[in-house]
């Protein structure tokens, strides 16, 4: 890496360094690179020797990070956070639902949607803060009773999700949450599931370089097993795709067309013409998860069949997400939650797991 293009800032960089002051003004330091009294590291006096690949403000935000997203750091408390710029409209209106009204006023231990910390009202935008999350089997899994606990999560937040949103605002829970809410996320592919990691990685991470810490890109992570860590807290976010509908139609009847997600290339039925149900689709985006999981660990087959049935290709014969939750709920009451996992990394970019065929879940998202 030179130093006239570690120097240089990305286009998805400029937005964020010319609101430096602005958002600084807000409570919100981001990171010293896009402040205008920047320095570079390695232009430093006595750092000539320095290269800047080892200089924390040489990383740009790129790949998983976007123009639309950077982490920050809270001034009142020295607390890192996560800043997204979002449009106006439906993704704003159910990250403040989800993630500010229902914790605050209505709090439901099945709410998995993330937490809405603040948000800060833009020209033509907002701002939205959230924690600073992690993907949500990074570190890998160890046990089975891990696995169990993310997914059940995942589950329960999808089930009962977005209808109150589009009725009284009165209470929330995982993807069966969200569904008894009359909302599809539409968009439930592994960059969308996180989670707390903090008890894992108490010595934080970089968003840009989640293998490695603030401190330099070389320095690595250090991670405090999960069985040790204890229980985890797992959310769904990135709710750009999300749809709600009436309470009075049934969940049957919703249509949409598009072609949208992560997993728009692998997704049976998704099409600009054809309509498809949207809340099927969530099913088989959380049924494709747990098909990926499948090939990445071995000790995970009493969920081989759950997946087959979630990612039906035709998506009347997928079940709605209730019926998910209680045939997942049976599989896992009684099982050993100590039953050890066998991590394969090597093979974990095939494709015979089932519809899964990303290399791997997403380092980071939003």
């Amino acid at each position: 890496m030179s130093n006239e293009v570690a120097r240089s800032f990305l286009p998805s960089e400029i937005w964020w360094a010319e609101n430096y002051t602005l958002l600084l003004s807000h409570g919100y330091a981001l990171r010293k690179r896009y402040s205008p009294d920047w320095v570079p590291t390695w232009e430093q006096p006595g750092n000539d020797k320095i290269s800047p690949w080892a200089c924390e403000d040489s990383i740009v935000l790129h790949g998983v990070c976007d123009a639309k997203v950077a982490d920050a750091t809270r001034t009142a408390d020295g607390v890192k956070v996560v800043l997204k710029r979002v449009q106006t409209g439906q993704e704003a209106d159910l990250s403040f639902h989800f993630g500010k009204i229902l914790l605050e006023d209505y709090p439901h231990p099945d709410n998995r949607a993330v937490p809405v910390l603040d948000m800060i009202q833009l020209p033509q935008q907002l701002l939205v803060v959230m924690p600073f999350l992690r993907e949500f089997d990074d570190p890998p899994f160890e046990r089975l009773g891990q696995v169990s606990e993310a997914l059940h999560q995942f589950l329960k937040a999808s089930a009962s999700g977005y209808q109150i949103f589009l009725a009284d605002l009165a209470a929330n829970q995982g993807t069966q949450y969200f569904h008894e809410r009359h909302v599809a996320h539409r968009d439930l592919g592994p960059g969308n599931l996180m989670m707390d990691a903090t008890c894992i990685i108490p010595g934080g991470w970089h968003m840009c370089q989640p293998w490695s810490t603030d401190l330099t890109i070389s320095t690595g992570i250090e991670s405090v097993p999960r069985h040790i860590a204890g229980p985890v807290n797992y959310f769904i976010i990135d709710f750009g795709l999300s749809m709600g509908f009436p309470m009075e139609m049934p969940l049957e009847y919703a249509r949409d067309t598009g072609v949208f997600g992560q997993y728009w290339r692998q997704t049976p039925e998704l099409s600009d013409t054809i309509p498809n149900n949207p809340f099927k689709v969530d099913i088989w985006q959380l049924g494709n998860v747990i098909a990926i999981l499948l090939k990445k660990y071995d000790g995970l087959d009493i969920f081989r069949d759950l997946a087959g049935k979630m990612t039906a290709t035709d998506p009347d014969q997928r079940p709605w997400i209730g019926e998910c939750l209680n045939i997942f709920e049976g599989i896992t009451s009684t099982i050993d939650e100590d039953a050890p996992l066998q991590f394969n990394s090597s093979d974990s970019s095939s494709d015979s797991a089932g519809p899964a065929s990303e290399d791997k879940i997403s380092e980071n998202g939003t």
